[in-house]
């Protein structure tokens, strides 16, 4: 095959890919205009969360957390999806880079609500970024191992983390073994979620506002206690269209 061939056959084979991605990019910026009370979220997170000394048959079984996102803002989605069987009141919370974050409520006769809360810890931390490098090198050890996570269907993405080992000191207990791997926005709306001062909480806590430099996800986190793990695992970043409307 000649150079001009090659040339052709490439472009026949990119052209389906640029119509695909011109809608789809058309569809959120026409649905994507907050300071109208619009929203659309492209792409979920999925983890598989397991904890073997809840009293909750259903973690100690496996539960599945999800959070949406849009990927041009870093601007992230809870639903019930996410904080699973806490917070019954509560629609979503939807939180930007900043630390703002936007909680919707239910209330009797199918009244709608919702509030405005800030996160000032969340800039202050976005600010001194070194904070939290300075507890990860204090922390975790690398081992030299990586591993890929994520479901290479339809083009998702996947994700090679790097394996940590987080060691304290003046613990005893077997070092608790994570994966982590950089991604293009901060994950702290994420990490800083359980800071919030609302019944809705994530199974899991994600607490590494403080640990894990922002713009990394944690893909996983396993640890045993007497016998019984518990254990984090990132399983897809899978496309999706999520609408919400304030006004509607």
């Amino acid at each position: 095959m000649n150079a001009m061939n090659k040339y052709i056959t490439l472009a026949f084979l990119l052209f389906p890919l640029l119509l695909s991605a011109q809608p789809a990019e058309k569809t959120r910026n026409k649905s994507w205009n907050p300071d109208k009370g619009r929203y659309f979220f492209n792409k979920v997170f999925s983890w598989q969360y397991t904890d073997e000394m809840s009293e909750d048959a259903d973690f100690r079984n496996g539960i599945s957390i999800r959070i949406y996102v849009d990927e041009k803002t870093g601007t992230f989605l809870f639903t019930p999806e996410a904080y699973v069987n806490s917070g019954p009141m509560i629609d979503f919370v939807i939180a930007d880079q900043k630390g703002n974050y936007l909680v919707g409520y239910s209330l009797e006769h199918g009244d709608f609500v919702y509030e405005r809360l800030v996160l000032e810890n969340m800039q202050k931390l976005r600010d001194k970024p070194e904070t939290a490098l300075d507890n990860f090198k204090a922390f975790f050890r690398k081992t030299g191992k990586q591993k890929v996570f994520g479901e290479n269907r339809y083009g998702w993405p996947t994700f090679t983390g790097d394996e940590y080992k987080i060691v304290f000191p003046e613990m005893d207990e077997e070092p608790t073994v994570a994966h982590i791997a950089g991604i293009p926005y901060s994950f702290l709306p994420v990490y800083m979620f359980k800071h919030l001062a609302i019944e809705a909480q994530l199974p899991f806590h994600f607490d590494y506002s403080e640990m894990i430099p922002g713009n990394h996800i944690l893909l996983s986190e396993y640890s045993e206690n007497n016998g019984r793990k518990t254990a984090l695992i990132f399983e897809s970043l899978s496309d999706t269209e999520y609408y919400i409307d304030l006004k509607k």
